[in-house]
């Protein structure tokens, strides 16, 4: 198994266990190699029936949830948009979940050869690591997914929930509501998973810095030919694992590409979404959720704002920290006199130049915080568009709430 063979595999298979119960990736066990071909097929078959009992308590939900819409959005006589936004974000939930599973399982031999990859790149990174570098504590990296994915994990688990129950309707009753609170947390988890996988990324990359930091230091007072040799052939190594990460980098964005680009456009429409019954319900005199609205906008622009801080901070590691060093190693003396050295950083110069990092939505956009930004600028020029259409519509929903608030309560 691919975890047995890996220090950091077997550092997240917890997280990919708890991944695996929302029905967000396969289990771990799942892509075991010695496993019994009928023990693997009852194993997958099993799991899939389970994620297809998710699917249809998805469409059951959805169904529930827009009746319970209508009938709320008839209570506050809100003629405008504001049904049609309603059943467009409960009929994204169903999609999104569709897509998820359906990239779960169409993309699951691509998921395990990135597993067979990130085995063997941790095995030969270890390996060039002894020579120049040194054995880096396991305890660090698990302190790092830790902080930067456990914590919100947990956090999310609670408070989606929380600040969910009472938004979700008085129409729902309390076992649909719990079903539609699992949905949601599952919907958000999927970008966890993600930063995850980044985090992984972040730490072959941080070794590989480390490693060349440490040829670098042996280069400045190196003056052996067969000293500069085995720096030449460190240094060849260095560059071809860090082509592999590119490699990898590319795999993991595919497999992801779609399930981000339908969480980017969740998030920012349930915001919108939610606005929207600010306005609704700002005619209610005593609005229990009125408090509970900005919280959740935050959770759900928190939760894109955490994978996009740890792709964007992994891309400027690879992009400007590897050359930077490449940069200090070409003005050594050893670079300018040994041509074998020299030829071997122009080549790997050229590889970090045409071999840009870039954690890509299927092409269409870059995880990054710079993007994050303008989700958020779009967002919010798209509620002062929803305030305008509001703002005129309010004194006729007064008017109206008057003869409807005693059929309300």
């Amino acid at each position: 198994m691919e975890a047995n063979r890996s220090h950091l595999i077997a550092a997240i298979r917890p997280y990919l266990h708890f991944f695996s119960i929302f029905t967000i990736t396969p289990p771990i066990a799942c892509f075991q190699i010695s496993l019994r071909r009928s023990w693997f097929s009852n194993s997958v078959a099993g799991y899939a029936f389970y994620s297809l009992i998710i699917l249809l308590i998805v469409m059951y939900e959805c169904y529930i949830n827009i009746d319970a819409l209508q009938l709320e959005v008839e209570d506050f006589k809100a003629v405008d948009f504001t049904l049609f936004m309603g059943k467009v974000q409960k009929i994204l939930i169903v999609l999104i979940m569709v897509c998820n599973h359906l990239n779960m399982w169409t993309q699951f031999r691509r998921l395990k050869s990135i597993f067979k990859d990130i085995a063997d790149l941790d095995n030969e990174i270890d390996k060039a690591m002894k020579q120049f570098g040194g054995q880096v504590p396991l305890k660090k990296f698990r302190w790092r997914v830790g902080l930067g994915v456990g914590w919100w994990m947990c956090f999310c688990v609670v408070a989606i929930p929380y600040l969910t129950h009472i938004a979700i309707g008085p129409y729902v009753k309390w076992p649909d509501k719990v079903l539609t609170q699992f949905i949601l947390v599952i919907i958000q988890l999927k970008g966890q998973e993600f930063c995850v996988f980044v985090i992984l990324i972040s730490e072959f990359i941080r070794r590989l810095r480390h490693s060349l930091e440490k040829i670098l230091e042996e280069l400045v007072d190196c003056e052996e030919p067969e000293n500069l040799q085995e720096l030449c052939v460190a240094l060849r190594q260095n560059q071809t694992l860090v082509g592999r990460v590119w490699h990898l980098v590319e795999e993991i964005s595919g497999y992801f590409s779609l399930p981000l680009i339908f969480l980017f456009l969740y998030n920012g429409l349930t915001i919108l979404h939610v606005v929207n019954w600010a306005f609704v319900k700002h005619i209610l005199p005593n609005d229990k959720t009125k408090y509970l609205r900005l919280p959740r906008c935050f959770v759900l622009l928190m939760n894109i704002l955490i994978f996009s801080f740890h792709s964007d901070r992994c891309m400027k590691v690879y992009n400007k920290g590897i050359p930077r060093i490449l940069h200090r190693m070409s003005a050594t003396p050893a670079a300018s006199n040994f041509l074998t050295l020299k030829m071997g950083l122009r080549e790997y110069t050229l590889q970090m130049q045409h071999l840009k990092l870039n954690f890509s939505c299927g092409g269409f956009f870059n995880i990054s915080i710079k993007n994050f930004a303008g989700m958020v600028i779009t967002i919010y020029g798209y509620i002062i568009i929803i305030m305008q259409f509001k703002m005129q519509s309010i004194p006729g929903e007064k008017y109206k709430f008057i003869f409807n608030i005693s059929d309300y309560y």
